[in-house]
């Protein structure tokens, strides 16, 4: 038992030395912001990497986006990088080529970005071809075609994956009558239908400095960027554009379940969706931390266990204006005991244990299904894994924050949740600062909340469980 105890010590030890090398090594430097004089915002982050990021975001997302133009937005992103009024197709390959810069488009529910990835010695060359394409964009019929053609294209291949395929129609049926039940990304019927007159259309009504901010994080000064930017960003009309407040997700995701048939399908496919914790709201990486020790103990008792899922897990929040969590649960044999298995891992979480194992009397782990008796089973508090979850959590999510591009996004969301500019400093106050009891009052709450059940397999196996309703099980 000291052996392993310290294993578990060296493990964590190591870890948290390379998130302190981590950290040190993305050490922050000031974070600033400035307006231009249409009111578009601009916030700049100093860092001494060879590759900068310069993003533009469009605030509004689903909300600005009709539903039977769904898709509009991500479209016209892609069609502004093939070309613009000053450089055609083929000059516009070549500069791309000659200063080896990319530009990348995105779209979720709450906006949509415009982002220019470049290499120190091109940076500013690079930056004023970017900004020409998203002023002046030649907008062909060649440049929308290919862009739709691209972003059905991307639909076409998850509809080919049943479970993705699956997961995105829970999405939509259980937001129903939410702005969330639009997709960003469109779907294959408004795809089908959009014009190039409605991108243009799109482009003349949206493009507004009040919609926009401009988040850049690389080793360009900001008295080098503003008169840049001042010329050219700062010419848009400022427009009056105020982001909608966009309901909370109670309203929809109610105790609900439906059952989706999945032709030839031999198990069944399990997710759920709950109302879930802010970004902007402190116990947010308790949320996330809650999520791991959750999916642990998922993994233990669902699929080590018992086998009866090949990937059990919770996702406990996520970034949206909005947030919602999800458990997902892959490849399930038995849904009626593994929904059981996965109350009593919530139950224990909410007594205030964060590990199950079975061991003898010498302290080794039991796997023999036939030895596991009630009496050797170990009930770890969350108190003693915590620290490990929180090396854990820190290692990864700053991991994802030594890119350019993903720490100019973390400042985006942080802007588009009013927090102001939040540096990694925070970030890692608010993981090292949370406790079990809140740990505890989460699995407590959220993760018993009201939340919309769903599951696909085949017809046969569905009329096989006519009689179970996940959602009256899980309020049981």
């Amino acid at each position: 038992m000291m052996i392993r105890q310290n294993n578990h010590l060296l493990v964590a030890g190591i870890i948290l030395v390379c998130t302190m090398l981590l950290l040190t090594a993305c050490k922050d430097k000031p974070i600033e912001s400035f307006t231009l004089d249409n009111g578009l915002k601009v916030i700049t982050k100093y860092i001494d990497k060879p590759v900068s990021a310069f993003a533009i975001y469009l605030k509004g997302g689903v909300t600005v986006n009709p539903e039977d133009k769904a898709g509009v937005e991500i479209v016209l992103l892609r069609a502004m990088a093939k070309a613009s009024q000053s450089y055609d197709r083929k000059n516009m390959e070549k500069m791309k080529d000659d200063l080896h810069f990319t530009i990348e488009q995105s779209a979720n529910f709450d906006f949509a970005a415009y982002t220019l990835k470049a290499i120190d010695q091109y940076s500013l060359q690079s930056l004023n071809v970017f900004l020409d394409t998203f002023l002046k964009p030649s907008l062909t019929e060649e440049d929308f075609e290919e862009a739709r053609q691209i972003q059905m294209n991307e639909l076409l291949n998850e509809e080919r994956d049943p479970i993705l395929n699956l997961f995105n129609k829970i999405i939509r049926d259980s937001f129903a009558g939410h702005p969330y039940a639009v997709r960003p990304e469109g779907t294959i019927e408004s795809l089908q239908t959009l014009t190039l007159d409605d991108v243009k259309d799109f482009y003349d009504r949206n493009w507004l400095a009040s919609r926009m901010f401009v988040v850049y994080v690389g080793n360009k000064k900001t008295s080098e960027l503003q008169p840049i930017l001042e010329k050219t960003l700062g010419k848009l009309p400022s427009g009056s554009f105020v982001m909608p407040t966009i309901p909370t997700l109670d309203m929809v995701l109610k105790n609900d379940f439906r059952a989706y048939e999945l032709p030839n399908m031999p198990n069944f496919h399990v997710r759920s969706n709950f109302p879930s914790i802010s970004f902007s709201q402190p116990e947010y990486f308790a949320a996330n931390l809650a999520g791991m020790v959750l999916s642990d103990l998922m993994h233990t008792t669902i699929r080590t266990w018992n086998g009866l899922a090949y990937t059990p897990f919770a996702m406990a929040s996520r970034t949206f204006l909005v947030p919602y969590g999800s458990y997902i649960i892959t490849g399930c044999s038995d849904v009626p005991r593994t929904i059981d298995l996965l109350k009593e891992c919530v139950n224990y979480m909410a007594e205030g244990v964060g590990r199950l194992e079975y061991r003898d009397e010498n302290g080794q782990i039991i796997t023999a299904p036939d030895q596991q008796k009630p009496e050797r089973l170990i009930k770890t508090p969350l108190a003693d894994v915590l620290p490990q979850y929180k090396n854990m959590l820190i290692t990864s999510y700053f991991s994802n924050l030594v890119s350019s591009q993903s720490q100019a996004d973390t400042l985006a969301i942080a802007e588009m949740h009013a927090m102001g500019h939040i540096d990694i400093k925070q970030l890692l106050g608010l993981i090292e600062n949370v406790t079990p009891d809140q740990i505890k009052h989460i699995a407590a709450t959220t993760f018993k909340n009201n939340m919309f059940w769903s599951y696909g397999s085949s017809k046969e196996n569905i009329e096989a469980l006519a009689d179970y309703n996940p959602s009256v099980a899980w309020t049981k």
